[in-house]
């Protein structure tokens, strides 16, 4: 299960920046979720939300968290054109000239507030 890995990253990097702001609460935290990561925001909040009722205990910073999400597109090139596209869906083929496509962006998840 790929998502309680990813889980337990954003858990340990959340709980590090309220560390770091000193905070004794997290009310919210917001991700950059980008649309080729392979994890949709459904699946992560829910993984989120069984964590924090099976796993954290009453006095964890986290306990009383809300996750929002900021899906972004994914950024592609080609390789033939050079011209940039984005999309929701990874695609291979250029919509301009129909060469071959390579990922610029798009994959990655990342943490973009922790109040």
């Amino acid at each position: 299960m790929h998502e309680s890995s990813i889980i337990d990253s954003i858990i340990d990097a959340v709980e590090k920046e309220a560390q770091n702001k000193n905070l004794i609460n997290v009310k919210e935290v917001e991700l950059e979720i980008g649309s080729f990561c392979g994890y949709s925001p459904a699946v992560i909040k829910a993984h989120f939300d069984h964590f924090q009722q099976v796993h954290l205990q009453e006095n964890s910073k986290l306990k009383d968290a809300k996750i929002k999400f900021k899906v972004v597109p994914g950024k592609l090139l080609c390789k033939e054109c050079g011209k940039n596209t984005t999309s929701e869906h990874k695609v291979i083929q250029c919509p301009h000239c129909g060469g071959i496509l390579s990922v610029r962006s798009g994959e990655e998840i990342a943490i973009l507030s922790v109040k």
